[in-house]
């Protein structure tokens, strides 16, 4: 159950919801020095928060995956751990669920009124500790978030290569044509269209690297290269520059067939 919680899970809440970090600390200085915030704090991750409706073993699973943050909002005590299938999960330090005193139940009974309370037994969590692997802090970025970030940084920077030889061609082709009227207004814009053709084309340029370097893919990049090496003699021919920008869309989604793809696969399997 606790493992198909949404992200209101029974961590502390310091939000909208409930203020509890800041309760801890107010009921330990109030408690004189007889418990410490951390004390406290951990007795209310142990104990069901009967105003939010919320059991202590709600959210004390959640799912090890690139949408962990958005599961975590108190990641104090938060470790790897493992279902019974063997998948990973994020869980909370069973050590930190134990059944507080009585005494501490009781002072934070008295001062919260009937906002809290606790199970006889500490809450059983269906993942075991996975002592071979490291503790989860605050801020860690788990192996699948990164690498769901990288992917994403990836797809962001070939969807820029696209667009930027999508601008190039349309660039190139109305540079052509101003290139081709006889007069000295046009000459210029031709200038100016070619010259904003060639900064595309070093931007896309840019792109495609920082997407190999992201997404390592030795197959597209020749077949890439094979597909700019195409488009650069076609704009060489007579007339050539004015068809730039069907050119372009032509050989983009002949990358895209499932000859090419083959095509990439067989020279990374070749590698």
């Amino acid at each position: 159950m606790a493992f198909n919680e949404d992200v209101n899970n029974r961590q502390l809440h310091e939000d909208d919801k409930a203020k509890e970090k800041t309760l801890a600390k107010q009921l330990a200085d109030k408690s004189n020095g007889q418990f410490t915030p951390k004390q406290i704090e951990d007795a209310l991750r142990a104990a069901n928060n009967d105003t939010l409706e919320e059991p202590a073993s709600n959210g004390a699973i959640v799912p090890y995956d690139a949408n962990a943050a958005l599961h975590v909002y108190d990641g104090n005590g938060m470790i790897l751990g493992q279902t019974a299938d063997g998948t990973y999960v994020l869980m909370q330090n069973p050590a930190m669920l134990a059944t507080p005193s009585s005494d501490l139940q009781a002072f934070i009974q008295n001062n919260t009124g009937d906002t809290y309370s606790w199970n006889t037994v500490a809450p059983q969590l269906s993942g075991m500790r996975s002592s071979s692997l490291p503790s989860i802090l605050n801020g860690t970025v788990t192996p699948e978030m990164l690498a769901d970030r990288q992917n994403n940084a990836a797809d962001f920077a070939g969807w820029m290569a696209t667009q930027s030889g999508r601008f190039s061609s349309a660039a190139t082709a109305y540079g052509a044509y101003l290139a081709s009227q006889p007069n000295p207004v046009s000459q210029a814009g031709a200038g100016i269209q070619l010259g904003m053709a060639g900064t595309a084309t070093m931007v896309g340029f840019g792109a495609s690297a920082l997407e190999q370097l992201l997404r390592p893919n030795v197959g597209q990049t020749v077949v890439g290269g094979a597909a700019a090496g195409a488009s650069r003699i076609v704009n060489k021919l007579p007339g050539g520059p004015l068809f730039s920008p069907i050119t372009n869309e032509f050989l983009n989604q002949l990358q895209n067939t499932q000859s090419a793809k083959e095509t990439q696969n067989w020279i990374n399997g070749a590698r």
